[in-house]
Parts: C-alpha cells; structure tokens; sequence
C-alpha cells in the first residue's frame, strides 16, 4: 500500500502505507525499468490507499526519507501534456482533491479557469469540484497540451494533490501531469510531474494515489518556455529603466526641447538609467538619474535614426552604474506637479505586428512622487471591446492575468477607461506585457486625462513605434503624465451592433427596391421592343398593298417623354408645335434580322445606344497570394495561392456542433515567401488531398479566412488547382 508519490531528481518514489520508508518506482541497477505496477483497488475515496506491486528488487526503502512540508500557495497549475491515445483530441477530468496533514480541503469557493480551452455546455471546468460530471478540453489536441488553473479564496497550505478519471472513454485520461503552484500568479514554482500511465486508472471514478506536492530540490529553478512561465518577473515597475546610446556623443539637455544646446555628454556604448520617458512634440525624451537633465531618443540632426535603444541585458550593466543610479534616484530631480484626475482614457493607437486583430496588457500601474498608487475602488471598461472569458479589462487592476481585446483590428483601436472614485494625484503610468503573443503589445499610446468625463486632456502620447519590451510579463518605463493640451478628436465612433443591424435592414431593402425596379424597367423596355417590332412589321404589310397617305402628328402634351428611357422632361405651354411632315416610307425587315428602330423621341438618325455589357457577379472570388492574406477579409470565401510545406495525418476531431460525433480532419501547412498559414480540411476532402499535394504550389479555391490567436487561416475548400511543383 502507497500512502502517496513523489519526485526527486526527475524519478518518483512511493512512500509505504504505515510510513516505514519509500520504494523507487524504477529499478536501481536499471532506471529505464520499471518494477512497480499498479493492482486494482476498490478504493472509493482519495483518501484511501493506493495498492501496488513490487519485485523484490524494488523492495528496498529510500536511503533518506523526504521530510514532510506544507507548500503555502493560492494558485495551482495543471498542464496536461500527453492522453492515454495519442490520437485523442480531448483530455477529461472528473474530479480533484487537495489535502494537507492527512485532512481532506473543502474546495468551496475555489474558482477554476481553463486559458484557451473549449469545453461543452455542462463538461465546464468548473465541474471538477463536483462529486458527479467531468472537465473536457476539446482543444487539446489542437494546442498539444490543455491548461486547468485553480485559484483559492485565500492562501491555503497543501500537501498532497489526487484526481479521479471521468465516467466514459478512457483514451482521454492524463498520462503526463506537470503541477505549479504560485502565491501572486507571476513567480511559479514546480511542485509535482506525473510522466506515464502508472498512476492513472484505467477503472472509471477510480481515484489516482495521492501526488505529493513539494519544490524539488535537485530541479532546475527554470521553466520550459512552451509553458509560457517566465523566468524574471516583476511585481511591481523598478524605479528606473536602462538604456544604451548606440550612436555618437549623445547631448544632455537641460529641459525636454529641441531648441536647447546641451550641457554635457554620454559616450558611445554607454548605459544610463532613466526615471521616466516625456514626450514633447512627438519626440521622446529620458529623464537621467541624479536630476542630469534629458537625452533624446533620437538625434538632433537626423530625427528618423535612433541613438537611444533599452539596453540588451540590464544584468550586464556594470555593478558601480547600477548603485549609482540606485543611490540617486531623486536627487537633484525638479519635482513635477502632478496631475489632477478622476478618470484616465488610454487608447491603443497601434500594436508591434500590423496584422493581428487583437490587442493585449497584463497589467497597469500608477504613480505619484514616487509611491505607486492602490487600485481599490477603481473601475476599468472597454469601450467597443470585447473580450474572452477571464481577460476581461478588470484584469489590468490585478496581478497575474491580462486583459484582450479582439475588436482591436474591427475598431482601429481599444479604449481602457479607469473611473477613480474620487479624483487623484498621478504623475507617471507604466503597464506590463502579456505572458504571451508578443505580436499583440501596444507600440502607439495615448492617455488623456479629466475630472467629468466630458472635457479631456492630452497627458501623454508615444507616438509610433514605442520601444515596447519584447520580454513576456516586463514593466514599459515610467511614462510622465503632464497636461499638454486639449486632446485631439477622433473619428466618430463606429456604430453599435443594434445600428449596424438597423443599417444592414435599410441596405437589404434599398436593394430589394432596386432590383424590383430594374426588372420592372427591363420588362417595360422589352414590351416597347416587342410593341415596336410589330408595328413596323404591320406598317410595312400595309405600305405594300395600299398608296402612302399624309400622317398628321399629334399635337405634344405638356409632358413628352425624352428618349427611349423612362424619364420624362417638363415642356413650357407656350411651345410651338412641330411642323407637320410626312414620314418616309420604311424599309422592309431583312430576313432573320430584325428591323432597326429609332429612339421614340429621337426624331432622326440618331442610332439606339449599345447595349451595355454583362456585369461581373458582385459574389465573384477574390485571388490572393498568402502573402496579401491579410487584404482579405476574416469570414470571406477567397483562392489562395501557396505551396504546401507539410501535411499531418487524419485524426477525427469532435464536431463543433455535436461533440458527440467525430469528423476527419487533416491540417496542411502553406507558405508563400516568409508567410505561412495552416489550412484545414474535414470529411471528404481531408481523405481525398493527401501526400499528392506536398511540396507544390496550389490554389484553394473558395477557402475560407479565420482568425485564431492574432493570425490568418484557412478552411475548406470548393476545389484545389495544382500549378507546379515548388523548388
């Protein structure tokens, strides 16, 4: 009997039942050979024992126990990495416990997320504190590994973490289990890795053996960056941020201006430390420590070249630099006033890749005369935006998440609003990137400031193309805060879903009409023809058989119609009437050929206008090459042209509608130049197009444009068109 397991050195020991020692799972002699196995339990409960089978070669207790702690945390971490099937698309859980010193943790209150997954209607992962129901990640499969976070009310101390497996198909079980814990969401640590199906029972609503959760000592501190854990964080933005000149002498300026001579120099290569960034007629400036004065991003004399870039490795600033710029923060700085608000606007005006849709920041901070500022009783909205479950904009109030917003590309911008329940003194703002899609970091910035929400200041604005750290989870410099003048008007909003429904019904019946009045007039005008035809053809009948009598015209009405259209001009009254005449005799029509006619009120030889010609169907397929994928727009039907890189196996995926039923799908991988994309195929067409299309160049006609996690791709098709086959 097990009473639990756990990890040292990357190889996992049971401890016995009545606590007299522990049992390596793998041989001693042999670590690639396992000599336990697991037997059957009726155990109903995690908190029963587990039963194993041991050789004698592995009855052996550890040559040192492992001491007993309590790991203290409020977030816990659970990637699934592998299933039981390698082909299984989705991974299920049925239920988790957590224990400490023996006693089993309500887990009442406990909240329960799962970042980029997909779960059916009640399979939610809030069921895994449910005594009945399951978890179940449909995109598992489709993002290689899925991601449960739990996170306490408060900080709980836990010893020991067991799961139960789910009531049906035992292929979706976890096999590969990795657990961290954490106290603020930002530093985790490694608590626990479950690699095999060992310590998985293949029984239905059988539970696992306890897993002990403890930082492993002989592990290595750093994480797997596939995890998106990163490695240096950052609660809270340093006091200053280093930089390096890369050009020549860099002139140091008494006040942030353009106009003013400098007072002193950096070297070439040199590393100096900023308190904060001003940006004054969009130039941007970085105050020195130690009250130095200012130095420009860029060169006085040639504004487009960049002389001051952040510095590579700030670990590699030398150690005399660092405590100097430490020991001077403040002095000798001019203290600014700060600003007076109630409600601060930030619009992201841009992001670092031009073709995402969305837009993301983990987290804001405010500052004034150097004490950073608490967000109780703020709010924070998103004007326009929209954002997924667990990333709304309140996450930017908090530490360990990030906000999204994926109306970014729809909008031409996002609009953070923070409402400040009383008004408040701020001088500098910094915010910190997301823990991933780096793609997705704001490099434009606008922040505005007010007291009633109606007139608005310019406070501070980066304009394009903002060193935005590349790292995940880092803190932007301080951006100083000043009132630089009334902010400027942007464009009107974009309509509301409501409106722009209302104008689709007015564009859908504007049409409707219009299409009911060209018919009307293409049948109106085919009836004149016709009417026409059968009179000239009358008038030649009767011109053969009898002499040709003087036609007397009738006198014009006040409104005579202008041509063979059907709009008509109004005639004065006091016009004279046209001279009377006798028409000419008419040609007899040509035999299969149909006489010519003159316009009803042409009155000579002014011949019929050409017919137009036929208009090209407004539904007609745009060709793009993948490159210029990003012209097109997301839900339209286009022909891409690309060369097919790679082609995955047919795996049956859970349908979107019914995940009951499973539908073949195959992914392919195309590329045009440095552009690639993943295009998908279901049902028939994934059998049909395999391995024939590897490595040549095609066109997919009528795919399909969708955008998934800041990126273009493709699905379905109505034919492919092979062209050549690529070099």
């Amino acid at each position: 009997l097990a009473a639990r397991v756990a990890v040292v050195a990357g190889r996992r020991y049971l401890q016995r039942a009545d606590g007299s020692g522990w049992i390596p799972e793998c041989s001693r002699k042999d670590a690639s050979r396992v000599v336990v196995e697991a037997v059957d339990s009726s155990a109903s409960a995690p908190g029963d024992s587990s039963a194993t089978n041991a050789t004698d070669d592995a009855v052996v207790a550890c040559p040192a126990p492992f001491p007993k702690t309590h790991v203290r945390v409020r977030f816990l971490r659970l990637f699934v990495g592998e299933t039981r099937s390698e082909t299984s698309p989705a991974v299920q859980i049925g239920q988790i416990s957590l224990r400490c010193r023996g006693r089993i943790l309500d887990m009442s209150g406990f909240l329960a997320e799962n970042p980029c997954g997909n779960s059916p209607k009640y399979e939610g992962p809030e069921k895994v504190f449910a005594p009945k129901g399951k978890w179940l990640d449909l995109c598992f499969r489709e993002h290689e590994q899925s991601v449960l976070l739990i996170t306490a009310p408060t900080e709980i101390e836990v010893d020991d973490f067991a799961f139960r497996t789910a009531s049906d198909a035992a292929h979706r079980d976890p096999v590969h289990l990795t657990i961290h814990g954490s106290l603020d969401g930002w530093e985790w640590i490694k608590l626990h890795e479950m690699a095999g199906d060992l310590y998985t029972p293949k029984a239905r609503l059988a539970w696992s053996p306890w897993l002990q959760l403890r930082p492993d000592p002989a592990a290595s501190c750093s994480f797997d960056e596939a995890e998106q854990v990163a490695c240096r964080l950052q609660a809270l933005p340093s006091e200053v941020s280093w930089w390096r000149n890369v050009g020549k002498r860099l002139g140091i300026l008494r006040r942030p201006c353009s106009g003013v001579e400098p007072s002193d120099y950096l070297q070439p290569n040199a590393c100096f430390a900023a308190l904060h960034v001003t940006s004054v007629d969009g130039l941007r400036y970085f105050e020195l420590a130690g009250g130095r004065g200012f130095v420009p991003e860029r060169s006085r004399k040639d504004a487009s070249r960049v002389v001051a870039v952040p510095a590579e490795e700030p670990l590699n600033v030398p150690a005399a630099a660092a405590a100097a710029a430490a020991a001077s923060v403040g002095v000798g700085r001019v203290p600014m006033a700060p600003v007076h608000v109630r409600r601060l606007r930030l619009t992201v005006l841009a992001a670092r890749s031009s073709g995402v849709v969305c837009t993301q920041i983990s987290q804001l901070c405010l500052r004034c005369q150097g004490s950073v500022l608490s967000f109780d009783g703020f709010v924070a909205a998103n004007p326009l935006g929209q954002s997924p479950s667990g990333e709304g904009v309140e996450r930017l109030l908090v530490g360990g998440g990030k906000w999204l917003d994926i109306n970014f590309s729809t909008n031409q911008k996002s609009v953070i609003l923070l409402t400040a329940p009383h008004e408040v003194s701020v001088d500098d703002i910094a915010f910190c990137t997301a823990n991933d899609g780096a793609a997705r970091d704001p490099v434009s910035l606008r922040v505005e400031g007010s007291c009633d929400g109606k007139d608005w200041v310019l406070l501070h604005e980066t304009g394009e193309c903002f060193p935005t750290p590349l790292g995940r989870r880092c803190w932007s410099p301080w951006l100083s805060l000043r009132a630089q003048g009334r902010a400027p008007v942007g464009p009107p909003p974009p309509p509301s879903a409501a409106a722009g429904a209302e104008v689709l019904k007015m564009e859908a019946r504007r049409g409707r009409h219009a299409f009911a009045r060209r018919s009307f007039l293409k049948r109106k005008r085919s009836f004149s023809v016709k009417a026409a035809i059968a009179s000239a053809a009358a008038a030649a009948s009767d011109s053969a058989a009898s002499p040709v009598t003087p036609v007397t015209p009738k006198r014009p009405s006040r409104r005579q119609c202008s041509g063979a259209g059907s709009r008509c001009s109004a005639l004065p009254l006091s016009m004279p009437s046209p001279p009377l005449s006798t028409p000419s005799r008419p040609e007899l029509p040509v035999h299969g050929a149909a006489p010519r006619l003159e316009a009803e009120g042409g009155g000579g030889s002014k011949p019929r206008p050409a017919k137009r010609k036929r208009r090209e169907p407004t539904g007609k397929r745009k060709h793009f090459r993948l490159a210029a994928l990003s012209n097109a727009l997301v839900g339209q039907a286009v022909d891409v042209e690309a060369v097919v890189t790679s082609i995955g196996e047919v795996l049956r995926k859970p349908s979107m509608r019914n995940p009951q039923a499973l539908v073949k799908m195959r992914r392919f991988e195309m590329r045009d130049g440095d552009t690639s994309c993943f295009w998908v195929l279901l049902g028939r067409r994934a059998e049909r197009f395999g391995a024939q299309l590897l490595g040549r160049r095609i066109v997919a006609r009528g795919a399909m444009v969708h955008a998934f996690k800041s990126a273009l791709h493709l699905s379905g098709c109505v034919r492919v068109d092979v062209r050549v086959r690529a070099a």
